[in-house]
């Protein structure tokens, strides 16, 4: 029978420290020293550094600080303490004894904090360092936070190694804290390293790398690293390794390393974060009320691709739960600006499970990439601007033995553009549990983009793996706005077709394109976004495009400022059979394209009887509005739709043409509601831009048995005299040719057909010559 032990990351209650003597001159231990098997204890004001080996008890005592020299050009910094056993009861401190202002791998720049084992925090005028350094063996000195226009930045915290042969007792604290900026306008220090071997490590005191802040106008420091190297981890005080909050983001926590996880009922209480990995195991793991444990991931290194990043893997073998007010977070933890496979340029949004939102001056990363339904893949960096773009969300998997519990919050999101960046997408979660429980929310979202001219992220993938799942909170994966030409598109759930299902879309999140889906119901809650995903041909007839058909067995409702949308979702980059021809035009597909300056719109194309492509994108490449997607939606009980079904093309962007609608087929025994249905082609840039020919509708209403998934059962169900000989629907459809920046640059509105199919008549039919 295993032993239980139980790692709780938490703050013991402190007893007051008693105060040196004053007449007590302090020590100064700094050149390297064998100590021939002496003890060691240090008083308060004490300052050592170097390597010290040979000791035989080394201490601090009870209510004494020492310190670690600073470093100074080389020198200090750091200090390695080699003995037999160790007890600290006082405090021994490397706080800002790390790497100055704008100094070492890590330094932020401007009002930026500095990064080590977590990223600086970033602003607008200034990039947050970067991580660096070993986990496993954390032996390097924290960075310095950003120098402003002379103000200077909070100093890195240093290094402290332990290596004790026998007991190392913490009651009292040892910390190596990044320094605060001394100036409201410069940046936070990241934490430094503290890194112990023992054969046991006891004690209920604090062991801290915390990140220093930043100033009133700046951002803060990412936590450092810690690292516990003991068969036998029986301490029970405070681990932490905190980022400090900026204006615009939290810097990332620093990391916690330690081994043997499967016999430890993990319980963490303060901020921290475990580093990237495949094989974290633990018994059982606890994230309690504002507490946010962070979990880091593998970045790829090939570019364009970055097939190679790795998301980290948590198992655990019983129960997890995080609880109301905890968090689980892979925030901001993927591609920094511009990297990743749907980084985008410009000031636009990056991409994942949902395309990002075009900025001011370029386009996102516009293909979609990774797993619906077993998604790993890290979330991309928005486009730069001035270099402050949005981190993508990271990759978790969660293998969990038996309850996953999550009351408070497990995220991926996509961090926001900074200073006319671009939003990053959202990450991905991939939740595998006996039973899936909770209130709470898992979301990957898309960061929002800078309000001039960024565009918003795409969001990320979420996939459900369990045979009960009970959650019942909220699930999202939103794509985001911003001051950009559109908003990011929402990324994907995993969700399963099924005739049984009666499916509520009540938050932000897309379906996959599919061409089998069938629920029983459907039904999108005021203010979410339902987005429908398609399939862009790569043929050169563009035979190949996969246009969404959804079946629902009873009836769909569509709630006030509820939207069910294929906004978008068409042809990108000047593609499809109705793109612009030359120059700054509109795409054409029910209508032709607008012309722009220099250029004819794209020709109409397709059928109205049959509505069943894509739209076009405008012309102007790299800046064209995108294509409507394109539905087709068969109801075998009524239709209601009082807030938006739309499937609009995209606006141009820095002169490009506006993108043409797309296609909605609707087939239902009743049409009703009062709000709009839409297949408008989008905006022509004002410099130039030519405006998107509309889209094409088709709305049946009637009989829809040649259409439905079980024609025989609807004809034998349905009552001829109950089904509506008009169309019911109340509110407005729309097929409007989008604006151009000249009225004669408009383009063509597209077209509607609105048919009552009757219910087929049974008899006997006599020929008659």
């Amino acid at each position: 029978m295993r032993t239980k032990r139980r790692w709780v990351l938490a703050a013991a209650s402190m007893l007051g420290l008693m105060v040196a003597s004053a007449c007590v001159k302090a020590a100064v231990y700094t050149n390297d020293t064998d100590w021939g098997g002496v003890d060691l204890t240090l008083q308060d004001g004490d300052v050592i550094a170097g390597i010290h080996t040979n000791i035989g008890n080394f201490s601090v005592a009870a209510g004494a600080t020492a310190t670690v020299n600073p470093y100074d050009n080389g020198d200090f910094g750091r200090v390695a303490i080699h003995a037999d056993s160790a007890s600290i009861q006082g405090t021994l401190s490397a706080d800002g004894a790390g790497y100055p202002a704008g100094q070492g791998d890590g330094a932020g720049s401007g009002r930026a904090g500095a990064g080590y084992g977590g990223r600086g925090s970033v602003i607008s005028s200034g990039t947050g360092g970067e991580m660096y350094g070993s986990p496993e063996s954390p032996d390097r000195l924290g960075s310095g936070g950003g120098n402003f226009t002379g103000d200077t930045g909070g100093p890195g915290g240093g290094a402290v190694r332990m290596v004790i042969a026998g007991v190392l007792t913490i009651d009292g604290m040892l910390s190596a804290n990044g320094g605060a900026a001394t100036h409201s306008r410069s940046g936070g220090g990241s934490g430094g390293s503290i890194w112990l071997s023992a054969a046991s490590i006891q004690g209920a005191g604090q062991v801290t790398a915390d990140g220093g802040s930043g100033g009133s106008d700046a951002a803060g420091g990412g936590g450092g690293r810690i690292a516990f190297d003991t068969p036998d981890p029986a301490f029970s005080g405070m681990i932490r390794a905190r980022g400090q909050y900026g204006p615009t983001a939290r810097a990332g926590h620093g990391t916690f390393t330690f081994h043997d996880g499967e016999t430890v009922d993990l319980v963490v209480e303060h901020d921290i974060a475990l580093p990237p990995g495949t094989n974290w195991v633990f018994r059982s793991l606890t994230v309690p009320e504002n507490v946010t444990l962070e979990v880091q991931s593998t970045l790829g290194t090939v570019e364009e691709s970055y097939t190679n990043d790795i998301a980290s893997r948590l198992r655990i073998i019983e129960d997890f739960t995080i609880e109301i007010g905890g968090a689980l977070s892979a925030d901001r933890l993927g591609y920094p600006g511009e990297a990743g496979e749907g980084a985008g340029t410009g000031r636009s949004g990056a991409s994942h499970g949902g395309r990002g939102g075009a900025g001011s001056g370029g386009r996102p990363g516009y293909g979609l990439y990774g797993s619906v339904d077993a998604p790993t893949r890290l979330g991309s960096g928005g486009a730069t601007g001035s270099n402050h773009a949005g981190d993508g969300g990271g990759a978790l998997v969660l293998d969990v033995g038996g309850t996953l519990s999550v009351d408070g919050r497990l995220t991926a999101h996509g961090g926001p553009g900074g200073n006319r960046g671009g939003g990053g997408s959202g990450g991905s979660i991939w939740l595998k549990a006996a039973t899936i429980a909770g209130n709470g929310l898992i979301g990957a979202d898309g960061g929002v983009g800078h309000s001039d001219g960024g565009g918003g992220g795409g969001g990320g993938r979420i996939a459900f793996d369990t045979p009960d799942n009970q959650f019942g909170g909220t699930v999202c994966a939103k794509g985001q706005g911003g001051g950009g030409v559109d908003r990011g598109r929402n990324g994907t759930f995993h969700i399963v077709s099924d005739p049984e299902r009666d499916l509520v879309i009540d938050t932000d999140i897309a379906l996959p394109a599919g061409t089998n889906w069938v629920f029983r119901s459907l039904r999108i809650t005021s203010n979410a976004t339902f987005d429908i995903q398609c399939v862009p041909g790569e043929q050169p007839d563009y035979s190949d495009e996969i246009v969404t058909r959804l079946t629902i067995l009873g009836d769909v409702t569509v709630e006030p400022d509820a939207v069910l949308s294929v906004d978008s979702e068409g042809y990108v980059r000047g593609a499809g059979e109705g793109r612009g021809i030359n120059g700054r035009s509109g795409a054409g597909y029910g209508g032709a394209g607008g012309a722009g300056s220099g250029g004819d719109g794209g020709a109409p194309y397709g059928s109205a009887e049959t509505p069943t492509r894509l739209g076009s994108s405008g012309n102007e490449h790299n800046h064209a509005g995108t294509g409507g997607g394109g539905l087709i939606l068969a109801v075998e009980g009524t239709l209601t739709v009082d807030g938006t079904l739309t499937a609009r093309g995209g606006d141009g962007n820095s002169r490009g043409g506006g993108g043409s609608g797309g296609s909605l087929w609707v087939k239902a025994a009743r049409i009703e509601g009062s709000g709009h249905i839409a297949a408008d082609g989008g905006t022509g840039h004002s410099d130039g831009g030519g405006g998107g020919g509309g889209g094409r509708i088709r709305l049946d209403y009637g009989w829809i048995g040649g259409f439905a998934r079980r024609p025989e059962q609807i004809q034998e169900s349905l009552n001829p005299a109950e089904l509506p000989a008009t169309l019911d629907f109340q509110g407005v459809v729309t097929v409007d040719g989008g604006q151009g920046s000249l009225p004669e640059h408009r383009g063509e509105d597209g077209s509607r057909l609105f048919k009552h199919v009757p219910f087929p008549l049974k008899g006997t039919l006599i020929l008659l010559h």
